[in-house]
């Protein structure tokens, strides 16, 4: 009788073991896919960024013309917003990702159209910028909860415990793939680094900061008039089609 009381307790025991061993690397694996599913919204966003703003920038910038107007814009709206830019043929179209390109506005003469003409392109890469800038606090929101979630998992397991109990056990999957076919400790250097997860880093700068509009409007205008006096021949010849018409300089 006792012996059968013991080999009863020593099942529990193992049963117990296991749950918890099962528990711990379940929660584990689903905390780890949430992760990456994080990291890969933000990415798609940096992409969106890239394919919907950037492109507006590059135009403006294109449209300015001279090097000199091109480095004051790039000071006015922050180096970060034009990073990676790729060198661009003055006859560059703009991509067709992103929203439509704006009409060509109404103006007595063709300074003022110019000027319409690249306010408008701004507005329409802060207008995409906004949008994707809410998107992407949303997903830093997401990210502390998880970090939250990290944080409470990391508190209720001992990895040394969970280490310990793997060693003893040869049924759970979630380990081995964590840890290898073989478990044991010594087999596994640096065990308890393979076993923890670190907090998602979702740095709330990370998206590219574009001014708003309203703040830079007047040296905007004023680096624009200046473009349009040094280059304006040059830049008519690089006006998107239908833009130039009847109007005076």
């Amino acid at each position: 009788m006792t012996r059968e009381v013991g080999d009863i307790a020593a099942a529990l025991a193992y049963q117990v073991k296991k749950e918890i061993a099962q528990n711990f690397f379940g929660t584990r694996r689903a905390l780890e896919e949430e992760k990456e599913e994080l990291q890969r919204e933000k990415e798609e966003l940096l992409k969106e960024w890239e394919e919907k703003v950037l492109p507006f920038l590059r135009k403006i910038r294109l449209l300015l013309k001279g090097e000199e107007e091109g480095r004051a814009f790039l000071a006015l709206i922050g180096e970060k917003a034009l990073a990676g830019q790729r060198e661009q043929d003055e006859g560059e179209a703009l991509p067709k990702a992103g929203p439509s390109l704006p009409l060509p506005p109404f103006a007595w003469t063709r300074k003022s159209k110019y000027q319409k003409y690249l306010l408008a392109l701004y507005r329409a890469a802060e207008a995409e910028a906004r949008a994707l800038e809410e998107r992407f606090q949303a997903l830093v929101t997401k990210g502390k909860l998880f970090n939250e979630d990290l944080t409470h998992f990391n508190t209720s397991f001992s990895l040394s415990e969970i280490l310990s109990l793997t060693s003893a056990l040869k049924e759970v999957d979630d380990a081995k793939c964590v840890l290898g076919e073989n478990c044991e400790p010594e087999a596994v250097p640096h065990l308890e680094e393979k076993l923890r997860l670190t907090p998602l880093n979702l740095d709330e700068s990370s998206l590219p900061y574009l001014p708003p509009l309203k703040t830079i409007l007047k040296p905007l205008k004023e680096l624009i008039r200046g473009a349009f006096r040094k280059y304006g021949e040059e830049i008519e010849a690089v006006w998107p089609s239908g833009f130039v018409g009847p109007g005076r300089k």
